[in-house]
């Protein structure tokens, strides 16, 4: 499409579908906030931590509370090895949507890794309890609780 909006929405559902030259295609130039933050993803998922953070901050720059460029920022950054700042931008993510489940299992991850066994426990919790259905929280607490 040439109208701007209808291909970061293209790009975006591509993004979702998991086809991610689709999503470059329709994502590339784009200067929106939230276009940017979705190329962020797609450059996480295409092993690109390094253009993913810079995507995602420039994101930020243009609408600081957005909440999805924020958990785009986090990945890249746990991706970077940098998790105690990833952790940083999950709790952003938490206090401008708090009923973003993903977010809390991800931090519930993170803390996890990095030996916060309670605290990553209320994490995927609250994210059980944002969504039933999210396994990866489901397995994580689960392999938590059988450890304890």
């Amino acid at each position: 499409p040439a109208d701007a909006d209808a291909r970061a929405w293209r790009g975006e559902t591509r993004l979702a579908a998991g086809d991610l030259a689709g999503a470059r295609e329709d994502l590339e130039g784009l200067t929106a906030p939230w276009p940017r933050a979705w190329r962020a993803e797609l450059k996480i998922a295409r092993g690109d931590p390094e253009g993913a953070l810079a995507e995602a901050e420039a994101s930020l720059a243009d609408d600081p509370g957005y909440a999805r460029a924020w958990g785009a920022k986090a990945r890249a950054l746990a991706a970077l090895g940098r998790k105690r700042e990833a952790l940083a931008a999950l709790d952003r993510v938490t206090e401008l949507d708090f009923g973003a489940a993903w977010a809390y299992c991800e931090r519930g991850r993170l803390r996890l890794s990095a030996g916060r066994r309670r605290a990553a426990a209320a994490d995927l919790r609250r994210a059980l309890a944002l969504d039933r259905g999210m396994d990866e929280a489901r397995r994580l607490l689960a392999s938590l609780e059988a450890d304890a």
